[in-house]
C-alpha cells in the first residue's frame, strides 16, 4: 500500500496525535538502509503503521531522517531504524578490520627472502577448484 501524506494524516486522526521527529542516522548508512528498491524502509514503514520516513537527498551530507505519524508508531520506527543503522555500522567496521588483517597478512607473507607467493595467492583468491 502506498502511503501519501494525506493517508498518513488520516491514519493519525484515527490512531492518535501526529508526531514529527527528526533522528540522526549516519549519512554513510543511508544507501544501505534504502537499498533493494526501498524494501527495507517499506518493511519498517509497514511494521510501524505507515509512518512517513524521509531521508535527505543523496547529494546532501545531512544525517537527519524525518519520521512522521502517530506517536507510538514513530517511536517504534525510530527504534527500528536506529538499530538497523547501528547493525550496518558494525558490519562495515568488521569488514574494514578484516580487510586490514588480510592486507597485513599478505604483506607479511610477501616480505623477505622467504616470500610465500602461493600462500598469499590462496589467501587472496581462495583455493582453486
Amino acid at each position: 500500500m502506498k502511503y501519501t501524506s494525506a493517508k498518513i494524516t488520516l491514519l493519525c486522526c484515527f490512531k492518535g496525535r501526529v508526531t514529527e521527529l527528526t533522528i540522526d542516522i549516519p549519512h554513510s548508512t543511508h544507501a544501505s538502509l534504502q537499498s533493494a528498491k526501498g524494501a527495507l524502509i517499506r518493511a519498517v514503514r509497514d511494521e510501524c503503521g505507515g509512518v512517513l520516513i524521509r531521508f535527505p537527498s543523496a547529494t546532501s551530507n545531512s544525517d537527519k531522517v524525518l519520521l512522521k505519524g502517530p506517536e507510538d508508531d514513530v517511536e517504534k520506527a525510530k527504534k527500528l531504524l536506529l538499530d538497523l543503522a547501528n547493525d550496518t555500522v558494525n558490519i562495515l567496521t568488521y569488514i574494514c578490520i578484516l580487510i586490514v588483517h588480510v592486507i597485513h597478512t599478505v604483506k607479511t607473507l610477501l616480505k623477505g627472502p622467504e616470500a610465500d607467493v602461493e600462500k598469499a595467492k590462496k589467501l587472496l583468491l581462495g583455493p582453486r577448484q
